[in-house]
């Protein structure tokens, strides 16, 4: 329940607007303390490594997420990998060719 938690707090408030296409999983899970009913959380999400794969259109981004409760206790720690599509430009960056 808390994992879920902390991926509600990302999808809320991360991944809108973001081209994500998934996780080949997650590296390290650790439940340090308990969540109980009625807790305030809070997620820090830090970026540990982002490379492009080889083909060039995929994202692949290692993070870290911290959960903490209104004690700013540790509860969660969680090192995963997410990927994102991205954006091929077909046409270098610069003004339009003439027409």
């Amino acid at each position: 329940m808390t994992c879920a938690i902390a991926m509600e707090m990302v999808a809320r408030n991360i991944l809108p607007g973001s081209d994500s296409v998934g996780s080949p999983g997650v590296e390290q899970i650790e439940w340090l303390a308990p969540v109980r009913p009625g807790d305030q959380l809070s997620l820090t999400v830090t970026v540990l490594t982002s490379r492009i794969s080889g083909s060039g259109r995929t994202g692949i981004l290692r993070w870290r997420w911290e959960l903490h409760n209104q004690a700013d206790l540790l509860v969660l720690r969680m090192i995963g990998v997410s990927m994102f599509d991205v954006a091929v430009s077909e046409s270098p960056p610069g003004p339009s060719p003439p027409r």
